[in-house]
């Protein structure tokens, strides 16, 4: 199998439910995930790709967007038509998929049932995505169980109901305290990677405030209102805003429902809850390889830490945590 994520899922994600499906049904896995941007910054990486993909019996592509973020994404196309394998490009963007369906060698409905497990991200549906190109290609004979589909926004607090109402956590909370803000992507909560969530709502509370902890998901058109209206509900009440600042982890607020582009006057931020908004940066690789590189941020960092929160008007912040790998699996650590 091979996957390439284009600003999505982590590969260590992918491998872990591939070789998982693996042990259960008793198949030996042989796994290639890479991002794109590693196979567009290497031209051997790219080869390796390409040959790999040409020998794999299932290619599976996933991306947030705009496909040609990966770069040599037409090159990578035209290598697609020609393996001797299945195909499945999905993307975040209907008109990108509609242009990409000649790629999937299925019927109508094989590819309509696929694509319920990609829409919404999370273990469960990660595994019955991989779990139906298996059945699909006669390796077994289970078809993988529904896709599920989580919550896209809510209140989470370590110690606490993971399914706590916005009204029954606000009760807990000290009206004689300064009341903080932190949003972090949901894709966090539903992967179970939260040690630098924990470890941020931790010391504010140590340090004598309360803790809005939200989580939501900044690219779904399907909430009320938007992000900006999961943010109004959240973090305003009778039109006064609840918190005196926010710690943000993600991107989130430049957006609206009825658009892919980010317009400033759709930034919630800026316009309607109008209090300090810091960054806090999520680096890649060991933080002590951040502290002494002479270079700086990588291209990912730069997007992810600088870019998109200069767009939103928040404050840049200092890093918060590093991503690395523990036991086989990239993870956010908190510093």
């Amino acid at each position: 199998m091979v996957f390439v994520s284009i600003t999505e899922n982590e590969p260590d994600q992918i491998r872990r439910v591939a070789e998982g499906l693996g042990e259960e049904f008793g198949l030996e896995v042989d796994f290639y995930g890479i991002y794109g941007e590693d196979a567009d910054e290497d031209p051997l990486v790219f080869h390796e790709l390409a040959e790999r993909s040409k020998r794999a019996d299932f290619v599976y592509v996933r991306c947030m967007g705009d496909i040609n973020r990966f770069k040599k994404w037409e090159r990578y196309e035209a290598a697609l038509k020609d393996i001797r394998g299945f195909p499945a490009v999905f993307s975040g963007n209907p008109e990108v998929n509609v242009m990409l369906r000649d790629l999937f060698r299925g019927e109508e409905s094989e590819y309509r049932e696929l694509f319920s497990y990609v829409r919404d991200r999370c273990p469960e549906n990660d595994k019955g995505i991989i779990q139906w190109g298996m059945h699909k290609l006669g390796f077994i004979q289970k078809r993988p169980d529904p896709p599920i589909a989580h919550r896209l926004f809510g209140i989470y607090h370590k110690g606490m109901p993971s399914d706590i109402s916005l009204d029954d956590y606000l009760s807990t909370l000290d009206p004689g305290k300064i009341t903080i803000g932190v949003v972090f992507s949901a894709s966090s909560w539903v992967y179970g990677m939260l040690e630098h969530v924990d470890a941020l709502v931790e010391e504010v509370e140590r340090q004598g405030m309360n803790v809005i902890p939200l989580f939501l998901s900044g690219f779904s058109k399907e909430m009320e209102g938007g992000v900006a209206g999961v943010l109004k509900r959240h973090f305003t009440k009778d039109g006064k805003p609840l918190v005196s600042a926010i710690i943000s982890t993600s991107r989130l607020t430049l957006d609206d429902p009825d658009h892919d582009r980010c317009l400033d006057e759709w930034n919630f931020y800026r316009n309607s809850l109008n209090v300090p908004v810091l960054f806090g940066l999520g680096v890649y690789g060991k933080y002590n390889d951040f502290e002494d590189d002479k270079v700086g941020l990588a291209k990912r960092d730069m997007q992810m830490n600088v870019i998109y929160p200069e767009l939103e008007g928040c404050i840049i912040g200092v890093p918060i945590a590093c991503k690395t790998r523990v036991e086989g699996t990239s993870r956010y650590l908190p510093i």
